[in-house]
């Protein structure tokens, strides 16, 4: 009986049971017993159709086959263009503003797999290295700018010659909240190529913050607060009071004429900059913006190795994840 019960709420009567159940119960009582059978049939009729109705929406919930088709072909698509676009940066020589490169990178920017990228929290947060080509003003050589060019004129001598070695933008979270400020930093590794220096090895900071825009899920908002000059650590020690010597020389050599006050004066009016004024016992230079203007830049396309960005002066760069050692 437990069993036919059970049979019961799981498939639909047909109308030969539900007759069937109806014509029993009269027998037992021809008046009252019909109201009681036919309730119970209905009732049953109602179970059964339940039955039906859920196991179809079950069915219907399960990614069917046409849609594990269509994302197989969706990751297929990804990766073949990201192959292609890492072959048309390479040949391009990293340089994001060949029109081949920026094609490329607008194609990929149709196939990004980060919804809304800029508030995705713990994905955005990584020690991002650079591998497009550097986007200073006043290229020398490959990767060779002037102290001014890369500082924006900050340190001295800003004529001094250094290669980019590599340039990193760490991400980190500041608060365990989605909308919280991040740090938004980039940190680059440089040598000395200038002949009348030693071999100097050096890291820039750039120190700065980021908070996802509240209209745009694409858009970070970027300022900057300040940064530093400083020796690397893999510069050979010796080398470190030639170093202070050098750069204690050039900034008290520079000396502001009538122009470069007012411009100093402008910029703190109006950023907050206070500029480097003496170099530390470690070697180290600083400078601080207080008042710094925002900017942004817009996440094209960003995976678990992969950020495409474009800042708010139309420059793209090409950032890698690197595996942790």
């Amino acid at each position: 009986t437990r069993m036919a019960m059970a049979i019961t709420f799981a498939a639909p009567w047909t109308a030969q049971q539900q007759l069937h159940v109806a014509r029993v119960s009269l027998k037992a009582d021809p008046v009252e017993q019909t109201f009681h059978a036919q309730k119970r049939v209905h009732h049953r009729m109602l179970l059964g159709s339940a039955a039906v109705g859920i196991s179809r929406v079950l069915r219907a919930s399960r990614p069917g086959r046409k849609g594990r088709v269509r994302a197989l072909a969706a990751a297929q698509d990804v990766k073949k263009e990201k192959e292609a676009f890492w072959a048309t940066l390479k040949e391009k020589g990293r340089d994001c503003s060949d029109p081949a490169v920026l094609a490329a990178v607008e194609t990929l920017s149709t196939l990004n797999p980060t919804k809304d990228a800029a508030g995705t929290g713990e994905y955005l947060d990584a020690d991002w290295r650079q591998v497009s080509k550097s986007t200073f003003p006043g290229e020398i050589r490959d990767e060779v700018f002037t102290l001014g060019r890369l500082s924006f004129n900050l340190y001295e001598p800003s004529d001094m010659e250094w290669k980019i070695e590599q340039t990193l933008n760490p991400v980190r979270q500041l608060e365990p909240d989605r909308d919280a400020e991040r740090e938004y930093e980039f940190w680059i590794e440089l040598s000395c190529v200038d002949a009348r220096y030693p071999k100097f090895k050096a890291l820039m900071k750039n120190f700065g913050r980021c908070k996802p825009d509240p209209k745009k899920g694409e858009r970070l908002e970027v300022w900057f607060t300040g940064g530093s000059f400083e020796p690397a650590s893999h510069m050979d020690p010796a080398l470190l009071p030639e170093w202070k010597k050098t750069f204690s020389a050039a900034m008290g050599a520079k000396k502001p004429n009538m122009m470069s006050r007012f411009t100093n004066w402008a910029m703190k009016q109006m950023m907050g900059l206070r500029r480097p004024d003496s170099v530390k016992d470690d070697g180290s230079m600083n400078y601080e913006m207080t008042k710094a203007p925002h900017g942004y830049t817009d996440i094209l396309y960003m995976d678990d190795d992969l950020r495409i960005t474009k800042g708010n002066r139309g420059t793209v760069v090409v950032v890698d994840r690197p595996a942790v050692k």
